[in-house]
């Protein structure tokens, strides 16, 4: 039961709220890690 519950809220804490915090503008904490691993992410190799 507490582990069905703390998956619960950190699926909610993840992916369902948005942020309130300066950088991250409104986005879910999920947008935002991913948004800046694209940006920074290395080039494929060829």
């Amino acid at each position: 039961q507490l582990q069905d519950d703390l998956d619960k809220f950190i699926y909610y804490y993840n992916f369902k709220r948005t942020n309130q915090g300066y950088r991250l503008k409104g986005k879910i904490p999920y947008q935002k890690f991913f948004d800046g691993k694209r940006k920074y992410a290395l080039p494929e190799p060829r």
